[in-house]
């Protein structure tokens, strides 16, 4: 598997390489221009030229108030800083998109579109629930304030999410209703139960197991979306219900340039949402029918989800970055921000709850 440092240098190198080729065009194809395109695109992507520079110019004078009634330059300056002190421990560990319809803050945003996915799963009393992707347990415990009578088994690929979500559930007393695994969603023999680390038991994995199946903002990154549909489909009892959301091609990229469908599927890659994964509504659809599912249903709820996502990153830096001020962790989420409204703007994604009964 690249790292995301070397994904990132090759996809720069290529596009330099393209570009100089591209300028030119005269100029014979061979081993040396290859050669030379890649080391120039290597080295405007590598951080060292550009971390150099910068430290550089931190070292250079700054401008200095005069010292007054109010502001001093003498002695160590506290700043900010303590304004650390004053942030309370996290109480949740929420990742979702959102469903900002009706509300401005992150939380409850992602509570909102739990319940849509929940809600859309009619689950009842006694309901056996598979939850893939449930992060750091938010989700799940939500699920059971939402229907305390129903059993969850959860499963999601990053270890370290895992082990904070059965700590927190176990601190809830929740842990003889949720049961937590680590492992690669559409590769069964890769799941690993938390904390104990053994295989699942033949019951969790059997065929017509489950009453719902449960995907909250997640399934575009799974390789495939399709053979994890097929393999739902088989945990399903019949009449059992599938529904998340999930990220399908909008109006807008058949009318899009090449360049720009270009870099969509650079983005997606970035994001390590598979390509395969992206169609037509009509065709996932059609894939939703192929795996089993009937009364197929697929809102476009992009309108309350991409904006209000980009919106509340801009803001939320914009109120605590001057005291949480780590440059490289809000980069990537001011980078997500825009691309967010970029996506939603050129209509070349939507975002979709979806949901089938199965048959």
């Amino acid at each position: 598997m690249l790292s995301p440092t070397l994904r990132r240098r090759l996809f720069f190198s290529s596009l330099i390489l393209v570009l100089v080729l591209g300028t030119i065009g005269h100029v014979t194809l061979n081993a040396w221009s290859i050669l030379y395109g890649l080391m120039i695109g290597v080295f405007l992507t590598d951080s060292l030229p550009w971390d150099l520079a910068r430290n550089a110019a931190g070292m250079l004078p700054r401008a200095v108030e005069a010292p007054d009634a109010k502001t001093s330059t003498y002695g160590h300056e506290y700043g900010l800083d303590h304004a650390l002190l004053n942030i309370p421990p996290c109480e949740t560990f929420w990742l979702n998109m959102g469903y900002w319809k009706n509300t401005r803050s992150f939380v409850e945003a992602c509570k909102a579109l739990a319940k849509l996915v929940i809600d859309a799963a009619d689950v009842k009393d006694g309901s056996r629930v598979m939850d893939f992707g449930y992060g750091c347990g938010d989700q799940d415990v939500f699920f059971l304030e939402c229907h305390p009578n129903i059993t969850i088994t959860g499963v999601t690929s990053e270890p370290k999410q895992a082990l904070i979500a059965y700590s927190r559930i176990k601190a809830r007393n929740l842990h003889k209703s949720i049961t937590l695994y680590a492992g690669d969603a559409v590769n069964p023999s890769t799941w690993r139960h938390i904390p104990s680390h053994v295989s699942p038991p033949t019951d969790v994995l059997d065929p017509a197991t489950y009453d719902a199946v449960i995907s909250l903002d997640s399934c575009y990154h799974y390789s495939t979306r399709w053979q994890w549909l097929n393999q739902s489909a088989s945990l399903l009892r019949l009449g059992g219900r599938i529904s998340g959301t999930d990220l399908i091609l909008g109006s807008g990229y058949d009318d899009a340039g090449y360049l720009t469908q270009f870099l969509l599927r650079a983005a997606l890659y970035f994001t390590s949402a598979p390509w395969d994964n992206f169609v037509s509504e009509h065709a996932y659809r059609k894939r939703l029918q192929e795996a089993g599912f009937v009364g197929i249903t697929v809102e476009d709820i992009s309108e309350h989800v991409l904006p209000g996502l980009a919106g509340f990153i801009e803001q939320h830096r914009q109120n605590i970055g001057g005291v949480v001020d780590v440059d490289r962790k809000w980069r990537q989420y001011e980078g997500a921000a825009k691309l967010f409204r970029w996506l939603y703007r050129k209509k070349l994604v939507k975002f979709v709850l979806f949901s089938g009964t199965r048959s």
